[in-house]
C-alpha cells in the first residue's frame, strides 16, 4: 500500500546552534569594545574642545532595534566640525591611532569624506568624518544642521551627541541610496519608517531640501518597497532615483570615471536586481536576464523628465 512521504526540515544540529551562539557572543563583545573606544575618543575630543557627533553604530542599534533584534556594527562613525577635522585626527594619532588605507586619495573630491583610524593593539576602527556623502550643501552647513537640537546617548560610559530624529531618518534613506541592496541599510530604513511618524519624515524632507540631498532621500525611499508610500506622501517622485544617479555621474571626474559609474548604475549586481521589488529578477536566471534587458529601457524613459525637472529647479533657484 502506497503512502505519502512527508518531508520535515532538517534540524540545524547542535554544532550549528553552538556556532551561532559563539558568533552572537563575539559580536556582542566586539560591540562593547567599540562602545568603550567610542566613549574614550568622544571624551578626549570634548576635553580638547572638539565637538563630535556619533552618526551610526550604537545610535541605530538603540533607536531602531530596541525590540531585541541584533544590529551588529564593526566600527565607530564620528562626524566632527570640518574646521577642526585636522586637530581631531592629530589627537587620535597622539592616542595611538594610525590612519589605515589610502582609498580617499584616488577618490574624486566630492566623494572624500573622512579617514579611518585604528589602534593596532585593539583592532577597533574609528571612521572620522569631516563631511557626509551625497549632501550637496557645504560641509559646515551639514555639520550645523546635524548637530542642531542633537540628542545624547550614553556609549561606553560617556554621554555622546547623536542626531535628532529628522536627521537620523534622513540619513537612513541616504545610506540606502548610497549602498543599494545591502541588507543592513535596507533594514535600518525599514525600521526607521516603522518607528518615526510622518511629522519626522516631513522634517527630514525639509532638512534634505536645505542640504541639497532631496534626490538622495527620494532615491533611498524609492529603492525600498516599504519606502515608496512615504516618498509619495512627501511629494518625492520616482524621478528622484534617476536624478540621484545623474548627480553621481556628473560629479565623476573624466569620461572614463563617468562611463564606469554609469555602467555600474545601468547594470548593478544580481543582488541589487533581485532586491527592492524587481519581480522579474526573482524568477531564476531567465527572469534575471529579462530584468537586465529591461533596465536600460526603464532608465532611459526616466532621464528626459528628470533633466527637465532639474533644469526647472535650477531656474527657480537662480
Amino acid at each position: 500500500m502506497g503512502g505519502v512521504a512527508v518531508l520535515t526540515p532538517r534540524s540545524p544540529g547542535p554544532e550549528r546552534g553552538d556556532r551561532d551562539r559563539r558568533d552572537a557572543v563575539e559580536l556582542t563583545a566586539r560591540s562593547l569594545r567599540i562602545d568603550r573606544v567610542t566613549g574614550e575618543v568622544v571624551g578626549a575630543l570634548r576635553d580638547a574642545g572638539i565637538p563630535s557627533l556619533l552618526i551610526k553604530g550604537p545610535v541605530l542599534a538603540r533607536r531602531l532595534y530596541d525590540d531585541g533584534a541584533s544590529r551588529p556594527y564593526l566600527d565607530s562613525d564620528l562626524l566632527v566640525d570640518p574646521r577642526q577635522f585636522a586637530a581631531a585626527e592629530q589627537l587620535l594619532i597622539a592616542r595611538g591611532f594610525e590612519q589605515i588605507g589610502d582609498g580617499e586619495r584616488v577618490l574624486p573630491e566630492w566623494a572624500r569624506h573622512g579617514h579611518t583610524l585604528m589602534r593596532p593593539r585593539e583592532g577597533i576602527c574609528v571612521e572620522l568624518h569631516w563631511r557626509l556623502m551625497h549632501y550637496g550643501a557645504p560641509p559646515q552647513r551639514v555639520w550645523e544642521a546635524f548637530t542642531g537640537n542633537s540628542a545624547r546617548l550614553t556609549v561606553g560610559g560617556v554621554l555622546v551627541d547623536v542626531p535628532a530624529d529628522p536627521p537620523l531618518a534622513l540619513h537612513t534613506a541616504v545610506h540606502v541610496a548610497e549602498h543599494g541592496a545591502m541588507p543592513s541599510p535596507a533594514e535600518d530604513l525599514s525600521r526607521a519608517l516603522d518607528r518615526f511618524p510622518l511629522e519626522v519624515w516631513l522634517a527630514a524632507a525639509e532638512l534634505a531640501r536645505a542640504l541639497d540631498a532631496t534626490s538622495a532621500l527620494a532615491a533611498g525611499l524609492w529603492l525600498l518597497e516599504d519606502g515608496r508610500p512615504m516618498a509619495e506622501a512627501l511629494g518625492l517622485g520616482r524621478e528622484g532615483v534617476a536624478s540621484f544617479s545623474l548627480e553621481r555621474v556628473s560629479r565623476a571626474e573624466g569620461w572614463r570615471a563617468k562611463a564606469r559609474l554609469a555602467l555600474g548604475i545601468a547594470f548593478p549586481g544580481p543582488e541589487h536586481m533581485r532586491s527592492f521589488n524587481k519581480p522579474l529578477a526573482r524568477f531564476g536566471t531567465p527572469g534575471l536576464a529579462a530584468a537586465y534587458a529591461w533596465r536600460p529601457i526603464e532608465l532611459g524613459a526616466r532621464i528626459p523628465p528628470t533633466l527637465i525637472a532639474r533644469r526647472r529647479a535650477r531656474r527657480s533657484r537662480g
